[in-house]
């Protein structure tokens, strides 16, 4: 049974999440919905932490522009290769614009 509000999409190209107050890559996208994503990252994120992010694409600039968003680390495991996270994300404050930019992003990926 699936328990989640919104479908989640995954990305068609490499979108890697930037945290914006060190400007350094946390991870990257392994799916993503209008309330959050899974980020698969190489450090372990503890439950609770607070980022403020930017999403943008690594391999095919263009698709998506670049969309910043406040998001919560809600739950983390380990992933079945040694030192590789999964963390999943609720996103918690994204500005009007940003938004639109995810919908239409997530639109994209529907077709």
């Amino acid at each position: 049974m699936n328990k989640r509000k919104q479908e989640r999409y995954i990305p068609a190209t490499l979108i890697e999440a930037v945290n914006t107050i060190t400007d350094a890559p946390l991870g990257t996208l392994a799916n993503i919905s209008l309330g959050g994503f899974l980020l698969t990252s190489q450090v372990e994120i503890p439950e609770g932490a607070i980022y403020q992010f930017r999403l943008h694409e690594c391999n095919e600039p263009g698709t998506m522009e670049p969309i910043q968003l406040g998001a919560v680390c809600l739950w983390h495991s380990e992933a079945s290769s040694p030192g590789s996270y999964w963390s999943g994300f609720q996103i918690l404050d994204i500005s009007s614009q940003d938004e639109q930019l995810l919908k239409s992003y997530i639109e994209s990926l529907r077709s």
